[in-house]
């Protein structure tokens, strides 16, 4: 199975991994997302304004949670998609960078085409873990690839 998965990886340059946490667990992150979402709506002093990246309610984006909230570090101390992770790029992981991007009640915050890290050929490989707190539909906005891009470097 693991073998599947990084052959996939390699071919297509990404994972699906379904069912890794419970019901439970995503309405909880749910609901501490639209709390941390109405919090940052209201203009509240950030305690950690110092020490993270300010979040952009504005354009719905959260940064910083896994600093910030232990649910978040749970979510992404998955051993499941570690062990994914592990497997194909090795036991040498770190967590460089965590975001939860969501949709501001009456706002529009689609995403442009882009690549994500690829214009820094110098750094660590990088591999992004992208988890999903809702069904994810064409609809409500579901996360497009390209299959086989991330062998044709960085493209304009």
């Amino acid at each position: 199975m693991l073998l599947d998965k990084k052959e996939n990886f390699n071919k297509y340059g990404f994972v699906i991994i379904k069912g890794v946490f419970p019901e439970e667990k995503l309405e909880t992150v749910r609901q501490l997302q639209e709390e941390i979402a109405e919090y940052a709506d209201k203009g509240l002093e950030d305690p950690f304004q110092n020490w993270s990246i300010p979040h952009r309610n504005d354009q719905g984006v959260l940064y910083d949670l896994y600093q910030r909230h232990p649910e978040f570090q749970d979510m992404a101390r998955n051993e499941e998609i570690l062990d994914y992770i592990e497997y194909v790029i090795g036991k040498d992981i770190y967590l460089y960078d965590n975001s939860l991007i969501y949709k501001p009640k009456g706002k529009s915050n689609g995403v442009p085409w882009h690549q994500d890290f690829i214009s820094r050929p110098e750094e660590p490989l990088k591999v992004i873990a992208w988890m999903a707190l809702d069904d994810v539909t064409k609809e409500n906005g579901a996360l497009k690839f390209i299959p086989g891009s991330h062998k044709k470097g960085h493209l304009p």
